[in-house]
């Protein structure tokens, strides 16, 4: 599986602001959306908003995502070229979307789902949160951690939260692995009272989820 780092969107990219028509291109390639959310706090680490709202940021994203189909299919919708299937399937998804509900979450069949997936739309995209944490509360906060973001997803909108998942993970603890030889990967682990087994590497890692998309 292939990984593709897409910086993040700021609001307004649905309208081509900043990298935004460029970033949502590189998104509608992909099978499937991992969104980063940051959970953690750090001075020396600015948010763009000044502050850290992983609730908000979520929501902020989806929003664009979902700003973005709507256009998207809009103008499909004006093409004479757009009928059968596909046309049925594209209007059942602009009255979810014009009520805030994802293109996953509107009920289409595999078929109708099938019809317009080369279309590529964002909010059709099986999703994972990832919601990242500093090193104290990835390995002795998880259990806590762990419920507010299950809060988070619970209080998130323009998301599906019968089909999105979600994962903990610490970029940092990422970082420093990713820069080590095998003999300090498990020295390190060991010390933060992690197993150095392959499916706890790999649960790191975030790969735990793979299988579910």
């Amino acid at each position: 599986m292939d990984w593709i780092d897409v910086a993040g969107l700021a609001k307004g990219a649905h309208r081509g602001e900043g990298l935004g028509n460029r970033f949502l291109a590189t998104l509608r390639e992909c099978d499937a959306v991992c969104h980063v959310v940051r959970m953690f706090e750090d001075d020396n680490v600015v948010h763009v908003d000044g502050k850290v709202d992983p609730l908000g940021d979520a929501e902020a994203i989806n929003l664009e995502l979902l700003f973005a189909d709507l256009a998207h299919v809009e103008r499909r919708l004006e093409k004479t070229t757009c009928t059968g299937d596909e046309r049925d399937a594209l209007e059942t998804v602009l009255i979810g979307l014009n009520e805030g509900t994802p293109a996953r979450a509107v009920g289409l069949s595999d078929d109708a789902a099938f019809s317009i997936k080369s279309m590529g739309l964002l909010t059709l995209k099986p999703v994972l949160y990832a919601f990242n944490v500093d090193e104290v509360d990835f390995t002795l906060g998880r259990s806590e951690v762990l419920e507010a973001a299950k809060d988070i997803l619970r209080a998130l909108q323009y998301c599906d939260p019968t089909k999105d998942l979600f994962t903990v993970v610490s970029a940092q603890i990422e970082s420093d692995l990713s820069e080590m030889e095998e003999n300090e990967k498990e020295e390190y682990l060991s010390s933060l009272g992690i197993d150095n087994e392959k499916e706890q590497l790999e649960s790191l890692l975030g790969y735990n989820m793979l299988p579910n998309l």
